[in-house]
Order: C-alpha cells, then sequence, then structure tokens
C-alpha cells in the first residue's frame, strides 16, 4: 500500500546488523563490512519504525530501535567555544543576515539595496535602465510599491496595460537625464527635494558641474501641469526620467518653453 493502514500494516523485516547502513554513512558499502559488528556509530536520530535491527544472537522481538553503544565517542564540538579570533553571531551570506547579540543564531532577510527603493518615490512612474549579462542595457517602466509584508518592492508596468510584473532591483538603475534641454517628466530621487516631480527650465555649470534649473510641476486633469511656484537647483545624477504619455509631454511643452524664455530673460545679461 502507498499509505498506511492500520487494519493491514506494513511487514516486519528482520535484518542482521552488518546488513545495514547508517542512514548518514557515506562511505562505500566494502568498506563498511569491514567494520567491527561490536561497533556502533553513534545514532543521529534517524530511525525507520518499520525496520527492527538485531544481532544474531538476539530474537526477533528483543528491540525495537538500534542499540546504543556501550561507550560515547568523545562528542565535543568541532570548533573551540573559548577561540574568539573570528565574530560567528554576524554572518552576511548574499541577501541573508544572521546577527544576533546572544550568540543565537537569527536569520532575517534584507532588501537589495537600490538607490529608488524609497518610501518618497512610491507611485512615481519612472524610466529605469536594466543591465544583462552581455552588458547590453534595456530600458523599462518601474514603479515602487510596497508589498503586503511591507517591504519596498519594483513593478514593472507596460504603457496602455494595467498588468504589472514585479522584478528584482539589484540590476536596476535610474536613467539619468541628459544634458541637452528638455521639458520632459523627471523624478528628484536624491536629496531633500526626493519624491517631487519637475520639469527643465534650464541647464548651467556650478562649482560641482552642470546643475538642472527645474520647477515642481503637479499633475491636473486639463493636461497641463500646475507650476508651483520657485526654482530648485538638482544635478543631473540627482533626478530620474519619469515616464509620462506622449499627449502629457505635448500638452506642457507650450508652458515650459514659456518659462525658460523668462528665466533667460532674468537671469541671463
Amino acid at each position: 500500500p502507498t499509505r498506511y493502514d492500520p487494519s493491514n500494516p506494513f511487514k516486519k523485516i528482520v535484518l542482521n546488523r552488518d546488513d545495514v547502513l547508517e542512514y548518514s554513512t557515506f562511505e562505500p558499502l566494502s568498506l563498511s563490512k569491514t567494520y567491527d559488528s561490536n561497533a556502533v556509530h553513534q545514532s543521529r536520530n534517524f530511525a525507520n519504525p518499520s525496520i527492527i535491527i538485531t544481532t544474531g544472537t538476539e530474537s526477533a522481538d528483543s528491540g525495537r530501535h538500534t542499540p546504543l553503544p556501550d561507550t560515547i565517542e568523545d562528542t565535543s564540538p568541532a570548533w573551540d567555544p573559548s577561540d574568539h579570533s573570528e565574530d560567528l553571531t554576524s554572518i552576511s551570506i548574499g541577501t541573508v543576515v544572521v546577527n544576533s547579540s546572544d550568540g543565537t543564531n537569527v536569520a532575517s532577510l534584507t532588501t537589495p539595496c537600490n538607490l529608488l527603493l524609497k518610501r518618497e518615490l512610491i507611485g512615481v512612474p519612472l524610466t529605469v535602465e536594466e543591465a544583462t549579462v552581455d552588458g547590453h542595457v534595456s530600458p523599462l517602466f518601474v514603479i515602487v510599491q510596497e508589498d503586503v509584508d511591507g517591504q519596498l518592492c519594483m513593478m514593472r508596468f507596460t504603457p496602455n496595460s494595467k498588468r504589472t510584473l514585479r522584478i528584482e532591483s539589484t540590476h536596476i538603475k535610474p536613467k539619468h537625464p541628459t544634458i541637452k534641454h528638455d521639458f520632459g517628466l523627471l523624478a528628484i530621487i536624491e536629496g531633500e527635494h526626493a519624491g517631487k516631480c519637475v520639469r527643465r527650465v534650464h541647464s548651467r555649470k556650478d562649482t560641482n558641474g552642470v546643475v538642472l534649473v527645474v520647477k515642481q510641476v503637479l499633475p491636473t486633469d486639463r493636461g497641463a501641469d500646475q507650476i508651483v511656484d520657485g526654482e530648485l537647483l538638482t544635478p543631473t545624477e540627482n533626478c530620474c526620467v519619469a515616464y509620462e504619455t506622449q499627449k502629457r509631454k505635448n500638452a506642457n511643452r507650450n508652458q515650459m518653453r514659456h518659462e525658460h524664455d523668462i528665466y533667460i530673460s532674468t537671469h541671463l545679461p
């Protein structure tokens, strides 16, 4: 029978000790045959209730488990507990971190570190780049969300589709804007303004290199974004290209060009 039936129990098998190998033994059968019949290795808490191990002088009903040895060999640990040459209470293996202050092993999974996994960026559609094995970089559209366990994750989406797919963030990097003038939608991912959606007004050189002059924008139902008063300065590496439809980009092109002309006339000679 494939399942145990109390009314039809398994047949009892009587074996000689020399004809049985311990479950965790790795030695060939020819070597194990040379062992002394009175030498029994230390049990590893493995017992099969359907097999009874007996010796030639014992009856079939004399016992129900493998007999223990008369003397137990040295069972000291394989390491010296007094040796503190290496701290074994904190071990990092891949994304699994074992850390304990009282010496016990406590394992916890950690989310891979990624520049875009921030709560300020939840719900912001981003354009990112994924590095493949052959070195090729392919653009993707992702959105940062919070899963059922409260951990931040990346969900890949396709325009004009409601389906999303969770992806690993280890090979994902933000697509930074280029130096050329562009009124496209950007998301600030670093600094005090992280999480804000902005549009470029102008690019200028600073002591730290090229920085962007941007204005924060808010989406509206009428197409063109609402522009928040004030200007922000941010380096290109602190920004990521955000996803927007072509319709929204066209609706904002004229007003952002107007903002650009105003900035040039007021700030440049």
